[in-house]
């Protein structure tokens, strides 16, 4: 992802989670409830940041991408929702073209996962850019 301002993953999924606590709340979920996953996807990785509630702890872990790595991912979503007693996973990813794979496996594991549109998200406004070297 080009042209990420530094700082700009945690405001977005800060964004995220705000955005998701709306659409939740208009479906009378219960924030505690939902573990919640912000997630970055690169050509060979993919970062992700999680937590479960508002004032949960932000958990962040990078990963190779590719269909092995997606599939431990998701065990490893279902079991941190299981261990912090959340009823469900929603997952939040910026729309991309690499992202087909992963929003069809996280779909047929029973993860809710919403794709955001990159021109609708908060940005940082910090003016310092960030040199992403993970692609």
């Amino acid at each position: 992802m080009g042209g990420l301002r530094k700082g700009s993953l945690k405001a977005n999924l800060e964004w995220r989670v705000q955005t998701q606590f709306l659409i939740l709340r208009q479906r009378t979920c219960v924030m505690s409830d939902v573990l919640m996953v912000s997630c970055d996807l690169h050509d060979r990785t993919m970062v992700f940041k999680s937590c479960v509630g508002r004032e949960g702890t932000v958990r962040t872990k990078t990963v190779p991408y590719d269909f092995g790595s997606r599939r431990m991912l998701i065990e490893r979503l279902k079991s941190d929702a299981a261990a912090a007693g959340a009823e469900k996973i929603v997952f939040a990813e910026e729309a991309s073209g690499q992202g087909f794979g992963l929003f069809d496996q996280l779909r047929e594991a029973g993860i809710e996962c919403e794709v955001l549109a990159p021109t609708k998200m908060g940005h940082d406004t910090g003016g310092v850019e960030a040199e992403d070297r993970r692609s």
